[in-house]
């Protein structure tokens, strides 16, 4: 008979023991419990320490290093699709790889400084083992829903604040658009679009940079949020809409090519959607 339970696996994801974790989640499978509802859990328990306050770090030298985005919504979402194309012997084994690597990726923040036990901390920092922390911390508190306003003014207001980096009011108004069911399919193309123009125009001599992983954790919290239910899927909202807002923020390559845009079709390039009707030519 299974001694694993849930509090157990919170208490062993929150303390970074990921074969532990991990050991028990499967548990907890074999007993009967559905893996939408295990990696919606487990993403709950470990969500307040899953933010950065940044991608980029201010060093004593003066010099900035980039920090890494969380990849535990990647590592899930990855999982969930993975499934269907495999047998039944091994379909939940792209899950379960992603609860190997949740309690890891805890507190990238802090593992960069030695502060936590995890991926960061061991392989890329080399952190001596006795030397490594404990010390989860919360860099972005959960919000409530912000509802007040026309659904047009709440959209308006939100994109405004993703590109200007208002973590808390783009994620309280998102929380009440998401709540409404007509809204979502506008709510997923305005997220997106705020989270793909985020991008300079190279990465070559950076270490502040953008690898894309705004947009395509984005696309992953959507894709998460259709596996577990949108009235469920308030953690997955919780690690992926205010990172949009995480500095850096460049829009220079969306910048650019609002110019040449501008600059080739003389303000007409706005309704080209309506004009340009004709086939492509080869």
């Amino acid at each position: 008979m299974s001694t694993a339970s849930l509090a157990q696996m919170d208490a062993l994801i929150l303390d970074g023991k990921f074969h532990e974790a991990t050991d028990n989640f499967c548990q907890l499978i074999r007993a009967g419990h559905t893996i939408p509802d295990l990696a919606l859990h487990a993403m709950s328990t470990a969500a307040p320490y899953l933010h950065v306050p940044a991608h980029e770090k201010l060093l004593n030298t003066g010099e900035f290093r980039n920090v890494n985005y969380d990849h535990t919504l990647l590592g899930i979402r990855a999982g969930m699709h993975l499934s269907p194309w495999l047998s039944d012997v091994e379909k939940n084994l792209g899950v379960v790889q992603g609860m190997y690597y949740l309690p890891q990726g805890l507190d990238v923040w802090s593992q960069l400084e030695c502060g936590f036990p995890g991926h960061y901390a061991r392989e890329q920092e080399q952190c001596a083992e006795e030397d490594i922390g404990h010390e989860l911390h919360c860099h972005f508190e959960d919000q409530e829903p912000l509802v007040e306003g026309s659904v047009d003014d709440r959209f308006e207001a939100m994109f405004l604040a993703l590109t200007q980096g208002d973590k808390v009011t783009s994620y309280r108004i998102f929380l009440g658009l998401a709540a409404e069911p007509e809204q979502r399919h506008r709510l997923q193309d305005t997220l997106l679009f705020a989270s793909i123009i985020d991008h300079q125009e190279f990465n070559s001599f950076r270490r502040v940079r953008h690898i894309g992983h705004k947009p395509i954790r984005a696309r992953a919290m959507f894709d998460l949020a259709d596996w577990v239910g949108w009235d469920r899927a308030q953690p997955f909202f919780y690690l992926g809409v205010p990172d949009v807002c995480n500095a850096p923020i460049f829009h220079s390559l969306y910048d650019h090519a609002c110019f040449l845009l501008n600059l080739h079709f003389k303000g007409g390039q706005f309704e080209l959607m309506e004009k340009n009707t004709a086939p492509l030519s080869a």
